[in-house]
């Protein structure tokens, strides 16, 4: 019941509302002022839309309202890209500029070929040999246990890494009865013989492979093949008596290569490669030669001759060089230190670093000569190794003019800062300072100072004003409408 009432209540409405509208478009369309007043509201919101374009009209110019940057011009006023030192950046009041540090230690610094090596100095250290062999030829650092190999007994001996006598031995004379070099290698142990010039192939516990290979590159009586190395991808072997490096491929293939050192060297017994050199044992020179890695000497040598006059092999282990002297049957210990700089150049960038705690200062040259304007920024690309801030300054003549401080992300990865110079100044020098601890480091990628133009022009606003025009046009309309209906007037 109740729903059928509001159903005949809805039509009702409905057709109300019908007959009131159509009553109203009748009476717009048969009476002339209603009609007269559309117009007149047509006729204004056409003028709105013919106004609100802005190519069909003109408004006044050069206000500073009206201008909008519409691009921007980048021009770069000085930019360092640390490619190469030409001594524009300096320490300054450091009262140490480099720092000597031990090789094991060198791997949590920044270090450089143009580095100083103090790598065979020696530490007072030693231990004794001759109770296994008079004759020990060779020394290698495997698994926790040094070996020497032994000529003598044609034997190789196992002591741990204080160079303490494990008692364990093994017999290699039914190879080779002259065992002058072993190395280990992808899980093999490799021996090289002098009686026969072969390498031989044995497994981790020594037991031989039964695989054996001709080293002998050229037919000569006496090759005196002293000492194997594998490097790069290659094995590289030593012949003594000829002073020749000869270079084969991992399955132990002649590649064609060798490298006579002859000139420096007089009996070879010994090589290893480390710190991107090969180091280079000689018998009767008493010293160790230090070759680049295409085998060119770089003019350094150093003198062991004050603990074994007849240095037979060399190894390289936990920071530590070690040396087998056949002279007095001993091994003996030496450093490996290195001096690093506190700042440099490297690879296309600069750095500064230390090894205490101590405030670094690196600051440019007096010649920069640049007028900094107040919409000039200045973008810097570094990385830091530690959570330490920074200190940038713009300097005129050591003067202090602005200052920009700086420091790490959380992770200590590269990043760009850039800094925003809001008065116009003269500056000549630009300086980075900062508290640095032991380790700590600042790498400078780039520096660029710039000034960015904004290109700007008139843009043609509708002034407020105009609102006032609309409106006073749908105003005009309501008026006429109003007097034509008071008057009761019929336009033909």
């Amino acid at each position: 019941m109740i729903i059928d009432n509001l159903n005949i209540i809805k039509n009702r409405l409905v057709k109300y509302l019908n007959l009131r509208l159509k009553g109203l478009v009748l009476k717009i369309f048969n009476d002339k002022s209603y009609r007269y007043f559309i117009i007149l509201l047509v006729s204004s919101l056409f003028c709105i839309s013919f106004f609100m374009n802005p190519s069909n009209f003109s408004v006044s110019r050069g206000s500073s309202e009206n201008m909008v940057k519409t691009a921007s011009t980048t021009n770069i006023i000085y930019q360092e890209d640390f490619a190469n030192d030409q001594g524009f950046w300096n320490l300054h009041d450091v009262p140490n500029p480099s720092f000597i540090i031990h090789s094991s230690k060198v791997e949590n610094y920044i270090s450089n070929v143009e580095d100083t090596y103090f790598p065979w100095i020696y530490t007072n250290t030693s231990f004794n040999l001759d109770s296994q062999d008079i004759y020990p030829a060779d020394i290698f650092f495997h698994d926790g246990f040094w070996w020497m190999c032994g000529v003598e007994n044609a034997r190789v001996y196992k002591y741990d890494e204080d160079w303490i006598y494990t008692g364990e031995n093994i017999y290699l004379g039914n190879e080779d009865n002259s065992p002058y070099s072993i190395y280990f290698h992808n899980g093999f142990w490799w021996m090289c013989g002098d009686d026969n010039d072969l390498v031989y192939k044995y497994f981790s516990n020594w037991t031989y492979t039964g695989e054996s290979h001709n080293i002998h590159y050229y037919h000569n009586q006496y090759p005196l093949l002293r000492d194997i190395c594998f490097h790069g991808g290659y094995w590289w072997v030593c012949a003594a008596f000829e002073q020749i490096i000869i270079k084969y491929d991992e399955n132990w293939t002649y590649t064609g290569e060798r490298y006579d050192i002859g000139s420096w060297t007089t009996f070879i017994t010994d090589i290893r490669f480390f710190d991107g050199f090969w180091w280079v044992c000689d018998l009767y020179h008493d010293e160790i030669f230090r070759y680049s890695e295409d085998w060119i000497y770089t003019e350094e040598s150093y003198d062991i001759g004050s603990e074994d006059d007849v240095g037979h092999s060399i190894e390289f282990h936990e920071g530590y060089w070690w040396m087998c002297g056949e002279d007095h049957d001993r091994i003996y210990k030496y450093y490996f230190q290195k001096e690093l700089s506190k700042f440099a150049y490297k690879d296309g960038y600069s750095y500064m670093q230390t090894n205490i705690t101590e405030i670094l200062t690196l600051r440019s040259s007096n010649n920069l000569n640049l007028t900094v304007l107040n919409n000039t920024y200045i973008d810097i690309e570094f990385t830091l190794n530690s959570p330490i801030n920074i200190t940038f300054s713009l300097l005129d003549s050591g003067l202090v003019k602005k200052l920009f401080t700086f420091s790490s992300l959380e992770n200590f990865s590269h990043r760009k800062v850039t800094f925003n110079v809001s008065d116009a100044i003269f500056i000549n020098q630009l300086e980075f300072s900062g508290f640095f601890n032991n380790t700590n480091s600042l790498i400078l990628d780039s520096i660029t100072i710039y000034n960015i133009y904004n290109e700007e022009k008139n843009q043609e606003v509708i002034s407020f004003g105009s609102f006032y025009i609309y409106f006073v046009l749908i105003l005009l309309s309501l008026i006429v409408f109003t007097t034509l209906k008071r008057k009761k007037l019929v336009i033909a």
